[in-house]
């Protein structure tokens, strides 16, 4: 779960602003802030931090003081955040550790490379209503995978070899079809002509970077119903 770039607690946010805030306009000039944009976020912080001061006691405080916190906040929050995404974290002027210093989550630079697929998917093959043949695919039961009902982690879809007649190709480099599909079952429609035909498939993962990993070694196959 991505992590919120705004604290939630009343009393964390407010450490949290004042330490936006005096970065943001220590550094306006530099890290290119426009000058309406902290001015803005100057307005809102005054009437949070007058409306923060009346509702932090909760042994003083009002019903009205306590709503008058939470409007203060929402519209501090509602100018803070975009002003946060266009001048902090998408800003290559700004570093992680002024984020850190600013209570703001820094950014993750490194993102894990998907490996290339080393297994190879379970595939299934059910006859459905009129000319409709199902092919599902799935991590197999013995391997590790999301569930071992779906795609292994780091698969974005399976590659499906298709081929529909005699004689039965040698490998997925002989099939005529090739689709790629994301979810199962894939629901393949054949016509009257292919009745009594031999239908092969075979299958293998991709990977997001369209890393393909091994084929079934033998293709599932099943004689067309009419």
């Amino acid at each position: 779960m991505k992590q919120d770039i705004i604290k939630k607690k009343d009393t964390d946010f407010d450490i949290q602003q004042d330490s936006i805030m005096k970065a943001l306009t220590t550094n306006a000039v530099a890290w290119g802030i426009p000058n309406a944009t902290i001015a803005l976020l100057t307005a809102s912080q005054t009437t949070w931090n007058a409306a923060w001061l009346a509702a932090k006691d909760k042994g003083m405080r009002t019903p009205s003081d306590v709503q008058a916190k939470k409007n203060a906040r929402t519209d501090y929050v509602a100018n803070l955040r975009p002003a946060l995404q266009a001048y902090v974290q998408k800003n290559p002027l700004v570093t992680n550790a002024d984020r850190v210093a600013m209570g703001v989550p820094p950014l993750n630079k490194t993102r894990k490379r998907s490996a290339v697929p080393t297994t190879v998917p379970q595939v299934d093959l059910k006859i459905g209503n009129g000319n409709i043949i199902h092919i599902f695919f799935k991590q197999g039961v013995d391997e590790q995978g999301v569930g071992r009902r779906g795609k292994p982690d780091g698969v974005s879809h399976a590659e499906v070899a298709i081929n529909i007649g005699d004689p039965a190709p040698a490998s997925a480099d002989d099939c005529l079809t090739h689709l790629h599909k994301g979810r199962s079952p894939y629901q393949l429609q054949t016509t009257p002509a292919d009745v009594g035909k031999r239908l092969y498939v075979f299958a293998r993962w991709v990977n997001p970077r369209h890393e393909p990993g091994p084929w079934t070694t033998a293709p599932l196959t099943l004689v067309i119903p009419g």
